[in-house]
């Protein structure tokens, strides 16, 4: 949802009616890609508004409902993505897109993210390379909750420190802000699909090889897209 809204943002042209982040757009592409219905969507824009994320901006046209993201969403979204481009510049063996990015003059950040959005429109979509994880994917903190899993799994352990990484219902509910109920039924769910062995709420969790190959293709995927956008902000700022 954030990187939408950052897309939108971006895409903003004053001489273009509707263009930019309007509750109009957000809507037709998040219904059209089946990331939300209208109701929950409009939900979400109260609540980014109430948080602080986003705010209302006054057009002539009262039928149109623009919004623009606050300086706290777009330093949160631009952290975010710099934890990315870090990862990169380690595989690439480079830091030029860290460096890039870190600069207020030029406009790498926007063109990457405006790539990162073409892409979702165009239909790609990171976890199509692990199709195993759609159903956890598609839960409230499915995936975090693997992830923990996986960085507790003896070849990641040694690399997160120990807080990153619980695997015991009351840790990962604490870990992230969930009841222990909701923590229970989704890794009731991993062991039905084979990702996990379980062995009671206060011991750790087990991932088995399945999960960790999906998440390693998930994690693939996300960097070749990464990648791929960087590439493309490179070039058009050349």
């Amino acid at each position: 949802m954030a990187l939408l809204i950052m897309f939108l943002h971006f895409s903003y042209r004053a001489e273009i009616a509707n263009s930019g982040l309007t509750a109009e757009r957000l809507r037709e592409i998040c219904v059209g890609a089946g990331l939300c219905s209208g109701g929950r969507l409009e939900s979400m824009l109260l609540m980014m508004r109430a948080t602080g994320f986003l705010e209302r901006v006054e057009e002539s046209d009262r039928r149109v409902r623009r919004y623009v993201p606050t300086a706290k969403l777009i330093a949160m979204h631009r952290a975010r993505h710099q934890q990315v481009l870090e990862a990169l510049d380690i595989l690439r063996g480079e830091n030029d897109l860290v460096r890039i990015s870190a600069s207020d003059q030029n406009a790498f950040y926007p063109r990457f993210v405006t790539a990162m959005g073409s892409g979702f429109l165009a239909g790609y979509r990171i976890v199509d390379a692990a199709p195993e994880l759609k159903k956890m994917v598609d839960r409230d903190t499915g995936l975090p909750l693997m992830m923990c899993v996986l960085l507790a799994s003896p070849d990641y352990a040694g690399l997160v420190p120990e807080a990153m990484r619980p695997t015991s219902v009351a840790g990962l509910a604490q870990r992230f802000d969930v009841s222990r109920i909701h923590v229970r039924s989704v890794l009731r769910e991993a062991e039905t699909t084979g990702f996990i062995i379980r062995r009671g709420d206060t011991e750790p969790v087990t991932a088995l090889p399945p999960l960790i190959n999906a998440m390693e293709n998930f994690f693939a995927s996300a960097f070749v897209m990464g990648e791929s956008c960087a590439h493309i902000a490179l070039t058009q700022e050349a």
